[in-house]
């Protein structure tokens, strides 16, 4: 199987000749009609809008990624709070008690 290493298309009084280069060395040339050629453009068109939504995507997901771990760092440090807020708690209802009972 051969892996093309360059395409080069060269438009030529309205069909288009396709150079191909193999990693062989071998290069075909060969004819493309007009069509075809809007057809590549078209198709090269539609990937460039996907690589450019691909990068987008990218950047919001590590920006997603960042606020749940800033969310995951704050529920944490509420957990902490609520604990300490119920010892404290606790104690108060603890020497309540002492206090009825003396």
């Amino acid at each position: 199987m051969f892996v093309i290493l360059r395409n080069i298309i060269l438009t030529c009084g309205g069909q288009c000749l396709k150079n191909l280069t193999y990693r062989s060395g071998l290069t075909i040339f060969s004819t493309m009609s007009t069509e075809n050629q809007s057809n590549i453009e078209s198709l090269e068109s539609k990937v460039e809008e996907l690589l450019a939504l691909s990068k987008k995507l990218s950047i919001e997901n590590t920006e997603l990624k960042q606020q749940l771990q800033d969310i995951r760092g704050d529920r944490s440090h509420l957990v902490e709070q609520r604990e300490q807020v119920r010892t404290q708690v606790e104690g108060m209802i603890t020497r309540l008690k002492t206090i009825e009972s003396a």
